[in-house]
């Protein structure tokens, strides 16, 4: 029999097996720390557009829920009541595909009024057992995920979880003294972590200016010409730039739909919409294919340089979901409703037109012509009808793009130092949640 080290306890853990913890803790099952659950709030579409906040899936991400492109819902007197969000609730997405379901959130102080939808589950807990924040730390941890991926029920094609599922988590609960040292250390980490985040918006606001000018002004001109926009209002570009509509220089192709059957436990990662993010490609969510498709499907094999866009939900966070294909994302596997740009005879800088998918221009363009609300779509065709200002000389079309890039340089610098904290403080979690490290 397995005999724990001096200081720690062996208790019972995830299917039947046994598990050390400081002898101090409890491993509770989380219905022991919950006050009450609450699913959220169905309403027609209808209701939406006016009322108060109404928290989606979508905006809970990395432990906190983002009011970024929040939508309103009219609501009783009775039913803002009913389903209130107040200081220290957690909500935890229960719908969705598993990348998503069981990510939480936490409500702060300066939050407001507000309700969440249906797809949410609130988590009220009990303060005098367990801090919240601790709770949705340990809910943010990859201990958590490992019990959550093995409850996860699927109905229909959606990836479901339940207050049962919830109720039957184990967790590793300190003392609350030991809970909010544990949690003053990820907070300070957090802090550092925000403070290149401030950084990074700062830097991204300059470009997104920047941008502007370059996008609309040029380098260098003095004469200008007003040109006719939309809704009747016009804006000067210089004379010597040309409108043309966006199909004159690209085609889009569209990925391919893969049967369930199809996919492999390794192989060619398969890019779907998921790992299209802001700029970049995140395959923290991996899928494959056999390595023959890509000779079977040689059209839809993405290399170095390709430039993609998330044809659903293209625009969240107030950012465009279109990225560049770099050598480690290469090859893969373009998959349904992403969409890559593919460039015809008539010249156009590829990196001047990338400068041009992340600008606020385009970013306009995209929403004006989105197809729906709860899941915004873009038809191809639409939007390769859409004008696009180009510089007819070349070499001014890379000047804007390597002055564009010089402020990238910065910003993925910053990024790159943000990631390595963001791991460290990963790393943290999991040894701290778990009593390997101790702050006694």
């Amino acid at each position: 029999m397995q005999k724990p080290k001096s200081g720690y306890k062996l208790v019972n853990s995830l299917f039947g097996k046994s598990e050390e913890i400081p002898e101090e803790w409890e491993m509770l099952h989380l219905e022991k720390l919950v006050e009450s659950y609450k699913n959220g709030i169905y309403k027609p579409e209808e209701f939406y557009g006016k009322g108060i906040p109404n928290i989606r899936m979508f905006n809970i991400q990395n432990g906190v829920i983002n009011k970024n492109n929040v939508v309103f819902l009219e609501v009783t007197k009775e039913e803002a009541e009913d389903y209130e969000l107040i200081p220290s609730d957690i909500l935890i997405n229960r719908v969705n595909s598993d990348y998503l379901v069981g990510k939480s959130g936490i409500v702060h102080d300066n939050f407001g009024p507000a309700t969440f939808e249906s797809k949410n589950i609130r988590v009220r807990v009990n303060q005098k057992i367990c801090n919240p924040e601790f709770l949705n730390s340990y809910f943010n941890s990859k201990y958590y995920f490992n019990q959550i991926l093995s409850y996860i029920k699927t109905a229909v094609a959606q990836v479901t979880i339940n207050q049962d599922d919830l109720n039957r988590l184990l967790i590793p609960v300190p003392p609350l003294e030991e809970q909010q040292k544990i949690i003053s250390i990820l907070s300070n980490v957090d802090n550092l972590i925000n403070s290149y985040g401030k950084a990074i918006e700062t830097r991204k606001r300059f470009k997104t200016s920047l941008m502007q000018i370059l996008l609309t002004k040029g380098i260098g001109h003095t004469k200008l010409r007003k040109i006719k926009t939309y809704f009747g209002k016009f804006e000067e570009i210089p004379e010597k730039w040309e409108i043309e509509p966006l199909g004159k220089f690209v085609q889009i192709l569209s990925g391919n739909y893969f049967e369930y059957n199809e996919f492999s436990d390794n192989g060619i990662r398969v890019l779907k919409i998921d790992n299209v993010m802001y700029g970049k490609i995140d395959w923290e969510n991996q899928t494959f294919l056999p390595k023959q498709y890509l000779e079977s499907h040689k059209e839809l094999v993405l290399q170095e340089g390709d430039i993609i866009l998330a044809l659903n939900r293209p625009i969240t966070n107030n950012e465009t979901k279109v990225a560049k294909i770099t050598k480690s994302d290469s090859p893969s596997i373009l998959y349904q409703r992403v969409g890559k740009f593919q460039f015809s005879d008539k010249f156009i800088d590829k990196d001047f037109f990338y400068v041009y998918l992340n600008s606020p221009i385009f970013k306009k363009t995209l929403a004006r012509i989105l197809i729906g609300s709860d899941q915004p779509y873009v038809k191809t065709t639409e939007l390769l009808k859409q004008a696009l200002r180009l510089p007819k000389n070349p070499t001014e079309q890379q000047k804007i793009a390597s002055v564009l890039s010089n402020v990238d340089s910065k910003i993925n610098e910053l990024e790159s130092k943000k990631i390595s904290l963001e791991k460290l403080k990963k790393g943290l979690m999991q040894k701290l949640l778990i009593g390997q490290i101790r702050v006694v």
